[in-house]
Protein backbone atom coordinates (compact mmCIF):
# COMPACT_ATOMS: atom_id res chain seq x y z
CA UNK A 1 0.00 0.00 0.00
CA UNK A 2 1.01 3.94 -0.80
CA UNK A 3 2.54 5.10 2.53
CA UNK A 4 0.88 8.35 1.31
CA UNK A 5 -2.47 7.20 1.34
CA UNK A 6 -2.17 6.40 5.05
CA UNK A 7 -3.16 8.99 8.07
CA UNK A 8 -1.19 10.24 10.22
CA UNK A 9 0.29 8.54 13.61
CA UNK A 10 -1.31 10.46 16.09
CA UNK A 11 0.57 13.04 17.99
CA UNK A 12 1.57 12.33 21.83
CA UNK A 13 -0.14 15.42 23.59
CA UNK A 14 1.97 15.67 27.22
CA UNK A 15 -0.64 16.64 29.57
CA UNK A 16 2.45 16.74 31.87
CA UNK A 17 4.34 20.26 32.43
CA UNK A 18 7.02 17.33 33.70
CA UNK A 19 10.75 18.57 31.96
CA UNK A 20 11.43 14.90 33.13
CA UNK A 21 8.58 13.19 31.21
CA UNK A 22 8.95 15.74 28.02
CA UNK A 23 12.85 14.86 28.43
CA UNK A 24 12.14 10.59 28.54
CA UNK A 25 9.79 10.64 25.57
CA UNK A 26 12.66 12.48 23.50
CA UNK A 27 15.46 10.19 24.61
CA UNK A 28 13.48 7.48 23.55
CA UNK A 29 12.51 9.34 20.03
CA UNK A 30 8.54 9.61 20.69
CA UNK A 31 7.62 12.80 18.88
CA UNK A 32 5.41 14.77 21.17
CA UNK A 33 4.17 18.34 22.13
CA UNK A 34 3.37 19.58 25.54
CA UNK A 35 0.38 20.73 26.59
CA UNK A 36 0.16 21.28 30.17
CA UNK A 37 -3.03 20.84 31.88
CA UNK A 38 -4.32 23.61 34.30
CA UNK A 39 -5.57 21.19 36.97
CA UNK A 40 -4.74 21.90 40.28
CA UNK A 41 -3.06 18.62 42.02
CA UNK A 42 -4.72 17.94 45.31
CA UNK A 43 -5.68 15.17 47.26
CA UNK A 44 -9.25 14.74 47.76
CA UNK A 45 -9.12 13.69 51.66
CA UNK A 46 -9.30 10.16 52.52
CA UNK A 47 -8.35 9.55 48.92
CA UNK A 48 -5.27 6.84 48.06
CA UNK A 49 -2.32 7.89 46.09
CA UNK A 50 -3.35 5.46 43.35
CA UNK A 51 -6.82 6.75 43.42
CA UNK A 52 -5.61 9.91 43.14
CA UNK A 53 -2.56 9.39 40.69
CA UNK A 54 -5.46 7.82 38.59
CA UNK A 55 -8.10 10.98 38.66
CA UNK A 56 -5.78 13.46 38.30
CA UNK A 57 -4.22 11.62 35.37
CA UNK A 58 -7.78 11.54 33.63
CA UNK A 59 -8.86 15.04 34.29
CA UNK A 60 -5.69 16.13 32.93
CA UNK A 61 -6.30 14.19 29.65
CA UNK A 62 -9.77 15.03 29.32
CA UNK A 63 -9.15 18.68 29.98
CA UNK A 64 -6.15 19.19 27.51
CA UNK A 65 -8.08 16.86 24.89
CA UNK A 66 -11.21 19.17 25.12
CA UNK A 67 -8.75 22.14 24.41
CA UNK A 68 -7.67 20.85 21.40
CA UNK A 69 -10.84 19.51 19.81
CA UNK A 70 -10.69 20.42 15.89
CA UNK A 71 -6.85 19.38 15.69
CA UNK A 72 -6.27 18.79 11.82
CA UNK A 73 -4.19 15.68 13.46
CA UNK A 74 -5.15 12.61 15.49
CA UNK A 75 -3.80 13.03 19.10
CA UNK A 76 -3.41 10.68 21.61
CA UNK A 77 -3.55 12.13 25.10
CA UNK A 78 -1.11 11.18 27.95
CA UNK A 79 -0.90 12.45 31.35
CA UNK A 80 0.32 11.22 34.23
CA UNK A 81 0.28 12.81 38.47
CA UNK A 82 3.25 13.03 40.52
CA UNK A 83 2.52 10.74 44.03
CA UNK A 84 4.52 13.07 46.04
CA UNK A 85 4.39 16.08 48.54
CA UNK A 86 2.62 17.91 45.78
CA UNK A 87 -0.08 15.85 46.45
CA UNK A 88 -1.29 17.11 49.47
CA UNK A 89 -4.72 16.09 51.10
CA UNK A 90 -7.26 18.89 50.64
Amino acid sequence: MDASLLPPPPLLILASASPRRSALLSQIGVPHRVVPSQIEERRIEGESIDQCVRRLAEHKALQVCARLTGSALPVLVAAGAWAGSKLSPA
